[in-house]
């Protein structure tokens, strides 16, 4: 056999899209050309094939031998095709027969030796095997714990090019596979502020409670020194534990930034200097900015006003889609963030403005200046607002982290188990159709609403929060209480 065809994989953000690679030997000058890829990659890709061939124990014949990847894929750097490229320049010798490798996926890198490296477009595959376009896959075994156990007759994880050939050619039994590794943690981090620690400010906690429910974005502001940022660095002891859905993307997301994940909610505080392209990323090869590191977590944006005002404005989109659409060559790709946004920010740039102990210095003009760093599109898009004064600490709140913490998962699972998706992502319509109102209280939205001047997101965004205080309180309808909590914390900030 002179030809043979298999496939493999090809990732752009965490979009993945089958590709094939297809091999044909034919009577000319000895050669190796690959085709379909960048030409360094195709260089470099040529020499660890080969090398990794021959430390195999397989001849490499003398003609004139082509690969061709289809579609041509764009990103440079990675080796996941390796193993698809010594594996289908084999199957086109007959080394063994293609048919063990229909629907069959092939995956990994190639090291000199002829051993197999792992690669994180092997964390795209679930989702190719629930919609049926592969029924296994033969991976490094360090990933193969993406397969499951009835997956293994056809496919596994191997830790050689030769022990994946032995196994088409049925001289081992099943493939292997590694237990998983990667399991989000249940567990409360000891290192996290608990929220017993902040003193007072117990309306605050309370917002913080609907934002670790509803996962709605938020905004503290208040005076410097009045402890926005110690609230905000207690929110990650109360996130209700992340979910083993939740955890494959978080997993998949660090893997291919190449950072540590713990297993826990991401909580992303970059510095108000950050930059455009650190902060959304899709910079380089599949970078990933903070905006999509956090995702399934939160994203703490401190002095938020000091920040470049194209930077903010550059988030409202994502935050509202959950997702950042990019593009590279003609391909469209998208990195996750859904994630909970909770900036805070002072009420002028000198910081004091509210501040009973000392002046503000600011002039009216510096004031207006400063709180257009925001626009109102943006604040459109927050969910809760919350104004933290100099006497927050009188006010006294019993709660602890683990009972703070308990509300919130009970009340987000309520949420999942009712319509899929926290309250954050409802929209339009959705807030009135996933829980009944009481008349009284959809007539005070309405009336609300209207006396506040709201638009249509920010009507929606009330609805959203009012639904969120009534899951906490585990109630079966959206009553006045509940809207009235919600206007409490949508003050006009700025």
């Amino acid at each position: 056999m002179s030809y043979a065809k298999i496939l493999s994989l090809q990732q752009f953000g965490l979009n993945a899209m089958p590709v094939e690679l297809e091999c044909r030997q034919s009577l000319h000058l000895p050669s190796l050309q690959i085709l379909g890829i960048a030409q360094l990659q195709a260089k470099s890709m040529r020499e660890r094939v080969l090398s990794a061939l021959e430390s195999s124990g397989f001849r490499v014949p003398a003609r004139k031998i082509v690969i061709q990847v289809l579609p041509e894929c764009l990103r440079e750097g990675s080796q996941a095709l390796d193993f698809a490229a010594a594996m289908v320049l084999l199957a086109s010798e007959g080394i063994f027969s293609i048919e063990r490798l229909h629907k069959i996926a092939v995956l990994g890198g190639l090291r000199l030796d002829g051993s197999l490296s792992p690669v994180v477009e092997a964390l795209a595959l679930p989702s190719f095997f629930q919609k049926q376009l592969f029924s296994s896959a033969l991976l490094p075994y360090e990933n193969s714990e993406v397969l499951k156990s009835a997956q293994l007759d056809g496919g596994g994880g191997f830790q050689s090019l030769k022990e994946a050939v032995d196994f088409l050619n049925r001289r081992i039994g099943r493939g292997k596979r590694r237990e998983e590794v990667h399991r989000p943690s249940k567990n409360l981090n000891p290192n996290y502020l608990k929220i017993e620690q902040v003193e007072g400010h117990a309306s605050a906690k309370q917002m913080l409670l609907a934002v670790a429910a509803g996962g709605h974005h938020s905004l503290l502001f208040g005076p410097r020194g009045v402890g926005k940022s110690f609230l905000a660095s207690a929110l990650p002891s109360i996130l209700p534990p992340i979910t083993v859905e939740e955890g494959q993307e978080i997993s998949a997301v660090y893997a291919m930034s190449g950072e540590t994940w713990e297993g826990e909610r991401p909580f992303r505080a970059p510095h108000a200097s950050i930059s455009r392209g650190n902060l959304l990323g899709g910079l380089g090869k599949n970078k990933f900015g903070e905006l999509s590191l956090s995702h399934g977590g939160v994203l703490y944006l401190d002095e938020v006003l000091e920040m470049d005002r194209s930077v903010l404005e550059s988030l409202r989109t994502p935050i509202e889609e959950g997702e950042l659409r990019l593009r590279r060559g003609d391909y469209h790709y998208r990195l996750p963030c859904r994630t909970t946004l909770l900036a805070s920010a002072n009420l002028c740039p000198c910081g004091l403005l509210g501040d009973s102990r000392h002046a503000c210095q600011c002039s009216r003009a510096e004031i207006r200046h400063y709180r257009r760093r925001i626009s109102s599109a943006l604040l459109d898009r927050i969910d809760l607002y919350y104004p933290l004064h100099q006497g927050g600490e009188l006010e006294t709140c019993k709660a602890s982290t683990a009972e703070f913490r308990e509300l919130a998962t009970t009340a987000r699972a309520s949420m999942i188990a009712r319509q899929g998706k926290a309250n954050s992502r409802l929209q339009g319509e959705e807030v009135f159709q996933v829980k009944a109102w009481s008349a009284s209280a959809k007539a005070l939205w309405a009336d609300s609403c209207q006396s506040r001047g709201y638009s249509r997101r920010s009507s929606v965004a009330l609805a959203r929060v009012a639904i969120t205080f009534s899951d906490l309180m585990a109630q079966g309808e959206v009553q006045d209480e509940h809207l009235y909590q919600a206007l409490f914390f949508r003050s006009d900030p700025l």
